[in-house]
């Protein structure tokens, strides 16, 4: 497709695509899903997230430094060529609607058993939370022989966008608390990752809220609380120590449900997830926040540990 769009040979795009490939490579953590300019998440989050960074590099190189491809920027159309991110953005994203239903899906071996062990543990109050379209998703998991009905999905939560005006939210420890006001920190650093994760992304909480996330022994009420710098935003009171979030990146998964909510953490390894992710969920661990196992199963009988 990408050739396509640039008027030049498939040949070409994969030497380009080498070249881009590597320097990310070599310098992982420098590179990742781009929002507005601010990266969102790790490179390697999935093959997709991988193949949006690649491309993302290689359209920024035959902007800028074209020779850096060994080729002369003439060889491409100018006009074909994005001249800002917003217009890479919009290249990139017809580029990823055309390549999603090309993706074929695979899940992991314990998919069914963990999934029916969830709902019954949490009594069907748990939801799947999904970038991808609901009806996308619903599709795949019908393919599952074993499970008894579909669990709920949420998609399209953009849990890669940040809302720089999302300051505060509303929470309550226990059933019958009024909440406080809770301010919501912009960024956090963690050793092992030189840029900054955000953390305001307010739209992945609105799909939690949407979700209707209630833990075995927790609750959720959706109210309007008030913010001078805000106004009026939708503010959701969760009993966090009770809620268990489960993913494979944490930093697009974890990172504002743990940081932000102070919910609980369920990281499910990776051949190459990222060392400081690792590292910082094995820290969590030691307090009490987080698991970390190599499969599904593995990770369900640590919840049960951790939430006993």
């Amino acid at each position: 497709m990408l050739s396509t769009e640039l008027g030049v040979s498939r040949e070409t795009i994969n030497e380009w695509w080498t070249v881009c490939e590597g320097e990310i490579a070599a310098s992982p953590n420098n590179y990742g899903w781009e929002v507005d300019g601010d990266i969102m998440a790790p490179a390697n989050a999935d093959p997709l997230v991988s193949a949006r960074a690649t491309c993302n590099k290689l359209l920024k190189k035959l902007q800028v430094h074209p020779e850096t491809l060994s080729t002369e920027r003439t060889r491409i159309l100018k006009e074909k060529v994005p001249g800002s991110q917003a217009e890479r953005d919009f290249l990139l994203e017809k580029l990823f609607q055309g390549s999603y239903p090309k993706m074929e899906t695979h899940f992991h071996p314990d998919a069914v058993q963990f999934i029916n062990a969830i709902r019954k543990y949490t009594k069907n109050e748990c939801a799947i939370i999904t970038n991808s379209r609901t009806d996308k998703v619903q599709g795949k998991l019908a393919k599952l022989r074993g499970l008894p009905t579909l669990p709920r999905v949420v998609g399209n939560a953009h849990k890669m966008k940040k809302d720089s005006r999302w300051t505060m939210y509303w929470a309550a420890m226990e059933e019958g608390d009024t909440g406080v006001g809770k301010e919501i920190p912009s960024q956090i650093r963690i050793p092992g990752l030189e840029r900054p994760i955000f953390l305001q992304r307010r739209l992945y909480f609105e799909s939690m809220v949407a979700a209707g996330i209630i833990p075995p022994d927790g609750f959720l009420q959706v109210g309007t609380g008030t913010n001078a710098i805000d106004h009026f935003r939708e503010a959701t009171m969760v009993a966090p120590h009770k809620t268990v979030v489960i993913g494979d990146v944490w930093e697009l998964d974890h990172s504002m449900p743990d940081q932000v909510l102070g919910m609980k953490t369920a990281y499910k390894k990776r051949p190459d997830s990222p060392r400081h992710e690792v590292d910082f969920v094995k820290e969590m661990a030691k307090q009490g926040k987080a698991v970390i196992g190599d499969t599904l199963m593995e990770i369900f009988g640590k919840i049960e540990e951790m939430m006993k």
